[in-house]
């Protein structure tokens, strides 16, 4: 089970199969593992402002704080890794690892956008710094979002 102080990288790797005094590769798996972080920032899982790591210093927590979530995101993670840095050569294997990167994407995707629409309806700031359109009127206590006089 991953757990949220868990290191990114070290996850990734041991996922691999490879152990951590291991590293001709490190930064092969570094660059695939920010490119499934760009992947998910344009899923709207994950900071606004994107994430990468560098090192084996950041932690799952550092990324996400929804716990429930950072099963998923590994996985997804670790099979994007997968299909570049140790593709399978049996087609079927690789269209399958490829519909299960497509399915978990979409249901991170869905898990992500309910969770910003809860903090719109729930939280006004928070739905501000999200960027949701017309927030910037939610202000007085109207119906229609408009300031009260």
């Amino acid at each position: 089970m991953v757990s949220g102080a868990d290191s990114i990288f070290v996850t990734i790797k041991k996922m691999l199969g490879l152990g951590d005094d291991y590293t001709p590769f490190d930064t092969d798996i570094l660059v695939f593992i920010n490119g499934a972080f760009m992947t998910l920032q344009q899923l709207g899982v994950g900071p606004d402002g994107g994430f990468q790591i560098s090192d084996a210093e950041t932690s799952w927590n550092d990324y996400v704080s929804d716990s429930e979530m950072i099963g998923a995101i590994a996985n997804y993670i670790y099979l994007s890794v997968k299909i570049l840095f140790d593709p399978p050569s049996n087609s079927f294997v690789m269209d399958a690892m490829q519909k299960q990167i497509e399915q978990i994407g979409w249901r991170l995707n869905v898990q992500a956008e309910s969770k910003k629409t809860f903090d719109f309806i729930t939280d006004d700031d928070n739905a501000r710094r999200r960027g949701w359109p017309g927030n910037e009127v939610i202000e007085g206590t109207g119906v229609t979002g408009e300031s009260d006089p």
